[in-house]
């Protein structure tokens, strides 16, 4: 019968195949929890075996990852079951997998994230980031370009995940915009480049695969923690700097809707449906116009060009 770490690398090849980002995130966070739980069956699993896995993760203060263990294991007894009963798949039974050992584990309970940082934790933060990690203290082990990662979610309100997979084919310089053609609400999306991401990106030479910000949204938050402690700021996670730029842009005068716009969030509405990249383009170039200057005068501490 087949192994536990066999399912595992076939629903993690089954996850590239479909092109999914977190492919290989949820190849080696399975491969981890494979070698904790050893050598057996994938049918011959229990939930003891996978809480035991994950327990000494959680026990370490790693919550959140220790509920991605959890949540990855669950996919993928719930592939391998979906995929067994299908006639369409070509998975065969050779797991014998009748039940998902993992649907009872109890999850780490979602708290609504509020935390955004003040003007004053903004600027201390981007000019440590300038700093690569600060003069006096150096983070080594560390890949230089997340520092310029998170200068650009701050700098732009973006997703994380969307920032960390820029592509040369979706920035245009001549029209001064970087483009999705997808993004998490399943659209496209379009925004004009501020003086602050021009610099940033100007700055980087793309990698092989063309890719700006090769990183994983670990390396992000293992960054935003050192800043954190060096610096006694309360702690705040990557995903924070983008309600940072909400609530200060807000606070600037720019608009709910042009926010929302230039976040890419879904209005729920008919027109929505037909959403296109390119509409409002104007009114969003004037609200990051705007942002971009305040930014300069209030974050960087420059004079306004």
């Amino acid at each position: 019968m087949a192994q536990l770490v066999d399912l595992f690398n076939d629903y993690a090849d089954a996850l590239k195949s479909q092109q999914k980002r977190s492919a290989e995130d949820v190849r080696k966070t399975l491969a981890r929890v494979a070698a904790a739980i050893g050598s057996k069956p994938a049918n011959k699993v229990t939930a003891s075996d996978i809480v035991e896995a994950i327990r000494p993760v959680y026990s370490q203060g790693k919550a959140s990852m220790a509920d991605h263990m959890r949540c990855y294991v669950r996919a993928a007894y719930g592939w391998v079951l979906e995929a067994q009963n299908d006639y369409r798949s070509t998975v065969s039974a050779k797991y014998g997998i009748t039940h998902n050992p993992a649907a009872n584990i109890k999850s780490e309970p979602k708290v609504a994230g509020e935390r955004w940082l003040t003007v004053e934790e903004l600027q201390k933060f981007w000019a440590w980031l300038e700093q690569g990690g600060g003069e006096k203290n150096p983070n080594r082990n560390i890949n230089p370009l997340a520092y310029k990662a998170l200068q650009m979610i701050a700098a732009t309100g973006q997703r994380v995940e969307e920032i960390c997979r820029i592509h040369r084919s979706m920035v245009n310089w001549r029209h001064m915009t970087i483009e999705w053609p997808t993004t998490k609400p399943g659209r496209p999306h379009v925004i004009p480049i501020n003086i602050q991401a021009a610099e940033i990106l100007h700055r980087i030479e793309p990698d092989e695969r063309g890719l700006y910000l090769p990183l994983r949204d670990h390396t992000l938050r293992v960054v935003v923690g050192r800043f954190c402690a060096q610096n006694d700021v309360e702690h705040f996670t990557p995903r924070d700097l983008r309600r940072t730029w909400k609530t200060l842009a807000g606070q600037i005068g720019i608009p709910k809707q042009e926010r929302d716009r230039l976040q890419n969030h879904s209005d729920g509405d008919v027109s929505s449906k037909h959403y296109d990249r390119y509409d409002y383009l104007p009114e969003k170039r004037a609200a990051m116009l705007k942002w971009s200057k305040w930014f300069e005068v209030a974050i960087e501490k420059r004079n306004p060009r």
